[in-house]
């Protein structure tokens, strides 16, 4: 299921675009435990979402100017084989090369928060490998989505 606030189709302004993932056992640690690098995995499968319902870029095309420049992840509880988890993704700000990420991964079950974070993706020259401006269109879509007036962070 995808969208905002866990509906299909196109997101929602100003609303999380959402992604529903079940749990697969090829997901878990040696505990029994959702694993630690899936929860990334989950949150880069609705980081991508993100990207092709907000701004329309094609996948994987146009990701290749997009660099993961930092991610932390708080973990609040454990996921568990076959538990369905929603994966929430904002942007609460962006810059001339680049944009963070926010996001929770909350058990459809009983509400309760698996993990949250944050994120930082620097728009990338591939010739010169530096830092470059994020494209008009991308920048003013996810600008529209998410209501924010200017680029600078909140706070």
């Amino acid at each position: 299921m995808e969208g905002a606030a866990g509906g299909a189709g196109a997101p929602v302004p100003g609303a999380p675009v959402t992604l529903d993932i079940k749990v697969r056992f090829s997901d878990l640690d040696a505990s029994g435990h959702l694993n630690n690098a899936n929860i990334v995995k989950y949150v880069e499968e609705a980081r991508i979402l993100y990207y092709k319902s907000v701004t329309g870029m094609a996948i994987p095309r146009d990701l290749d100017h997009w660099v993961l420049a930092e991610i932390l992840v708080s973990y609040r509880a454990v996921g568990r084989f076959d538990d369905d988890i929603r994966i929430a993704i904002k942007v609460p700000w962006i810059k001339r090369s680049s944009a963070g990420w926010a996001f929770t991964l909350t058990r459809l079950s009983d509400g309760a928060l698996i993990a949250e974070g944050s994120g930082v993706h620097v728009h990338v020259d591939q010739a010169t490998g530096k830092g470059s401006e994020i494209p008009a269109r991308w920048r003013q879509a996810i600008l529209d989505h998410e209501g924010i007036e200017t680029g600078a962070p909140a706070g």
